[in-house]
């Protein structure tokens, strides 16, 4: 009795298996798996060695480490998933360029208003916060529609996933975290052009 091994791929579910004594059930190419603390790739020489020691004409071929057999087996779903994760950083980038397009062509049709506000007393903290807090006012929804819609998109992805939940609850913090910070920069910069408003200019141009 042994445990269970992905012995053809770490994607594929675990079949039942019977294992063999060789001169029972020979095969023409027999695979084995050295461990060692050393270098694997060092390991290739003296292995080979080993084996000429027991039959000089015993080829020796497709020496692989175990790093390299896991990243063969899931190299097709990495790949789909790099461009998945390319396609979301150029959606963030978007994001980001459109709530900071929104927020500029606002500050710029509320520069007046801004004057008054200041003239009145406000504080150019005070405008910075007005700006932040009504952009976020309308990218914070956004983001929460957007984070139950990809929880429940990802779903139709858990074949490309390996050992990873689709809702993983740290994954949904981390890009909610990154989504945030992001809408939150896009609107200090048309934050702090409101900041700068010359006070009597704003009012005239009005």
């Amino acid at each position: 009795m042994v445990r269970d091994v992905r012995h053809w791929g770490l994607d594929r579910p675990v079949n039942p298996e019977l294992y063999f004594p060789l001169p029972q059930l020979p095969f023409a190419a027999m695979t084995f798996v050295v461990a060692s603390d050393a270098d694997p790739a060092a390991l290739a020489g003296p292995v080979r060695e080993a084996l000429r020691s027991i039959d000089p004409d015993l080829p020796l071929s497709n020496v692989r480490t175990m790093d390299e057999v896991v990243a063969r087996s899931v190299a097709a779903r990495r790949a789909g998933m790099s461009v998945l994760g390319a396609f979301g950083l150029v959606a963030l980038v978007l994001a980001a360029a459109g709530i900071y397009g929104v927020m500029a062509h606002l500050v710029a049709h509320r520069t007046s208003e801004i004057g008054v506000r200041m003239t009145m007393g406000a504080r150019p903290r005070d405008i910075v916060r007005l700006v932040v807090r009504e952009g976020l006012g309308q990218a914070l929804p956004g983001l929460a529609i957007g984070l139950v819609a990809g929880a429940l998109v990802m779903r139709s992805f858990r074949s490309f996933l390996y050992e990873v939940n689709p809702t993983d609850p740290l994954t949904l913090v981390v890009v909610a975290g990154v989504l945030g910070c992001t809408a939150t920069l896009a609107c200090l910069v048309p934050a702090r052009r409101a900041m700068n408003v010359d006070p009597v200019t704003a009012i005239r141009q009005s």
